[in-house]
């Protein structure tokens, strides 16, 4: 009897360069690969385009970014095509069903949703320190009814920053 034993496959893509004949081994993480792990594949001068000779090695092209990963994160996925949104694992649909906006909150700071416990100190927490100032509040009635939704949180940023960074130095 000959027992054969499996071997885990290795997390790696090979790619063989036709015109060099060189065989890459790309490390796969995640079920992605870096890009940037394609800059070892490099051809001889000469035998392209001006333009597309560089010594950065191959580049990618992927139009309009249909299978580029641009973040990697714990926090959330987005996958467009399929329509799926999730926050630390959670669909969004259920969030939306059976959690307010600061359970949410706590999931994405904290990686999980509070305990009854945990929601209400949570709550009262923030809701302690919900105060906005006057100086913020007249910002906002500054902009017109029909202003661009987020021309309002962008400039929201900056004040706070700009005040918080002269409270903290007012030398």
């Amino acid at each position: 009897m000959t027992v054969v034993s499996k071997q885990t496959p290795r997390q790696s893509l090979t790619v063989v360069d036709n015109r060099t004949n060189k065989v890459y081994e790309i490390p796969i993480t995640n079920n992605s690969v870096l890009a940037t792990d394609f800059k070892k594949i490099k051809a001889e001068q000469g035998n392209d385009r001006k333009e597309d000779e560089t010594e950065q090695g191959l580049r990618l092209y992927d139009p309009a970014y249909m299978n580029t990963a641009v973040v990697q994160s714990r926090i959330t996925y987005i996958n467009g095509q399929e329509g799926v949104l999730r926050y630390r694992g959670y669909p969004i649909q259920q969030l939306v069903k059976k959690s307010n906006f600061l359970e949410t909150a706590f999931l994405l700071i904290y990686g999980e949703l509070p305990t009854p416990a945990q929601n209400e100190t949570w709550q009262n927490e923030v809701m302690h320190h919900n105060y906005i100032h006057s100086d913020i509040e007249g910002m906002f009635k500054s902009f017109r009814y029909d202003s661009h939704p987020m021309s309002m949180p962008k400039t929201l940023h900056q004040r706070c920053v700009r005040r918080h960074s002269i409270a903290a130095d007012p030398g």
